[in-house]
C-alpha cells in the first residue's frame, strides 16, 4: 500500500482540487490518500506518518528551506517521503515574479516540481532546477470547471446569502490591500525585491483600495436594481472599511462555486480572471487608479479594462459574453482546460513512485528544522482546534494562525449541525 499526504494552504483556492486528486489516486486500491491543512493539521499528519510509512507528500509551495520547516519530523527519517511542490502560484508580475521560484539547493533539487505550462518549466530551469525533476501537468484547479463537485444552484445561494436570483450577479475578487511595513520592505529587499518597487506597490495598493471602496460606495440605487455585487476578499485577508449596504461581502465557498452562477468576474491584476474565462464567465480587469505595468500580473492587461464599476451595465455584460469565445488568454498562462488534469497528475505521481532508482537522491534525510519548532507548531494546532470548536462564532485573536488564516480552517472542523 502506498500512503500519500496532500497539504493545502487556502481552502478556497486548493481544497476542492485536492479532493479531485485524492479521488483519482485512490481509484488504484494500492494507494491511500489523506488531505491535511498546512496551517492547522501538522499534528494529524505526524500521527499518520508514525502509524504508516508515508511515500510522498504534496505541498502548496516551497521557496526555501523555511517553507518546509514544519515537516522536519517527517523528512529527517531515513528513506523519507518524496516531496512534490504543487506550485499553486505560477504567474507573477515584473516586480515579484522571482518569488515564485526556489532559492536554495534543498527546494530546487531535493523536491519534485509540477508546472502548469512549458513556459513555467523553462523558468524553473533558468532558476537552477534540474529539468529531470520537473513535470508539466497543467493546472489541476481548471478541472473544477468540469466536475459537478457542488450541487448548489443559483437559487440555493440566493436563499443562503439573501441575493436576488433574477438580477445579474457580479463577483468582485479583491486582489489584496496589504501594505508592507518599513521593516518588511527591508527584509524583502534583502531577498531580491527592488525597494523602490515595493514602496511604489505600497502607495498604489493603498491608493487603489481606497479608491475601490469609494467607487463601491458611490454606486447608485439604479445599479443595484440590475445587479447583485458580491465582494470577495483576497484569501487570508478581510475587508477593511465600511461598504455600501447593498453589497454582499461573502468569503465562503470555492471561487469555482461562484463562477458557476455569476455573470461577470471583476478583479485587479488577479489570476482569477484566467480562471473565470475558462469557466465561460466574462472577465474584466478593474483598475480604479492608473496602475503601473511593473505591478500588473502577466496577462491580465489583455482583458477588457474598466476604471470604475459604474461603467458596467447590462449591454456591457452582454457584449463581453458575445465576445468570450474569441478570447484564448487563459490557455497561454494556465495550460489547456481538458478536465482531466487530476487524472494526468495522478498518473504522473504513480510513475514517480514506481521509478525508485531515479528517486534515490530525493529520499535522503533532510534537516530543515528542529523538534522545538515542531512542538510549537503542534501546540498551536491543538489550541486552534480547541478554540474553534469551543467558540466557533467568535473572532479568534489567538493563536495567531487562527487569526491570520480564519478563512482556512479545515472544512472537517465545520461539519456542525445545520451547516450549509
Amino acid at each position: 500500500m502506498r500512503h500519500i499526504l496532500i497539504f493545502y494552504e487556502h481552502v478556497s483556492r486548493e481544497y476542492e482540487s485536492c479532493l479531485l486528486l485524492k479521488g483519482e489516486l485512490e481509484r488504484d486500491k494500492r494507494h491511500t490518500v489523506e488531505i491535511f491543512s498546512m496551517h492547522f493539521e501538522l499534528y494529524d499528519a505526524i500521527l499518520y506518518n508514525i502509524k504508516y510509512d508515508v511515500d510522498i507528500i504534496l505541498i502548496p509551495y516551497a521557496y526555501k528551506k523555511l517553507s518546509i520547516k514544519q515537516f522536519h519530523s517527517i523528512l529527517r527519517k531515513k528513506n523519507r517521503p518524496l516531496i512534490i511542490n504543487f506550485h499553486h502560484e505560477q504567474i507573477g508580475a515584473l516586480y515579484n515574479e522571482h518569488r515564485l521560484f526556489p532559492i536554495d539547493e534543498i527546494t530546487k533539487n531535493n523536491i519534485i516540481h509540477f508546472a502548469w505550462t512549458d513556459l513555467f518549466r523553462e523558468k524553473l530551469i533558468k532558476h537552477g532546477v534540474n529539468e529531470e525533476n520537473i513535470y508539466i501537468t497543467g493546472n489541476i484547479r481548471t478541472d473544477l470547471l468540469f466536475h459537478k463537485y457542488s450541487q448548489k444552484t443559483k437559487n440555493m445561494l440566493a436563499t443562503k446569502y439573501n441575493l436576488n436570483s433574477s438580477k445579474k450577479w457580479i463577483l468582485l475578487c479583491e486582489t489584496g490591500n496589504r501594505v508592507f511595513s518599513d521593516d518588511r520592505i527591508k527584509t524583502l529587499s534583502n531577498r531580491g525585491f527592488s525597494e523602490n518597487e515595493l514602496i511604489l506597490r505600497n502607495e498604489k495598493n493603498a491608493e487603489s483600495f481606497e479608491k475601490t471602496i469609494e467607487d463601491l460606495n458611490n454606486l447608485d440605487n439604479k445599479f443595484f436594481e440590475k445587479f447583485e455585487l458580491i465582494y470577495r476578499a483576497h484569501p487570508g485577508t478581510s475587508i477593511k472599511g465600511t461598504l455600501n449596504k447593498n453589497i454582499a461581502t461573502i468569503d465562503e465557498l470555492s471561487v469555482y462555486e461562484w463562477f458557476k452562477v455569476v455573470d461577470l468576474n471583476v478583479s485587479r491584476s488577479s489570476t482569477t480572471l484566467f480562471e473565470s474565462e475558462m469557466c465561460g464567465v466574462p472577465s474584466v480587469n478593474y483598475l480604479s487608479i492608473e496602475y503601473p505595468n511593473v505591478l500588473q500580473t502577466f496577462g491580465v492587461n489583455e482583458y477588457t479594462q474598466i476604471n470604475s464599476l459604474s461603467e458596467i451595465n447590462i449591454f456591457f455584460v452582454e457584449e463581453l459574453k458575445k465576445n468570450l469565445g474569441k478570447q484564448q488568454i487563459a490557455i497561454k498562462y494556465l495550460g489547456m482546460n481538458t478536465g482531466s488534469v487530476a487524472k494526468f497528475m495522478s498518473d504522473t505521481i504513480k510513475r514517480i513512485l514506481e521509478n525508485e532508482e531515479t528517486n534515490k537522491n530525493l529520499k535522503e534525510p533532510l534537516k530543515v528544522g528542529n523538534c522545538f519548532y515542531t512542538f510549537r507548531k503542534v501546540l498551536s494546532n491543538l489550541l486552534s482546534k480547541f478554540r474553534y470548536k469551543a467558540f466557533p462564532s467568535k473572532s479568534h485573536k489567538f493563536p495567531r494562525s487562527l487569526f491570520v488564516f480564519s478563512n482556512d480552517v479545515p472544512p472537517k472542523w465545520k461539519n456542525r449541525k445545520g451547516e450549509f
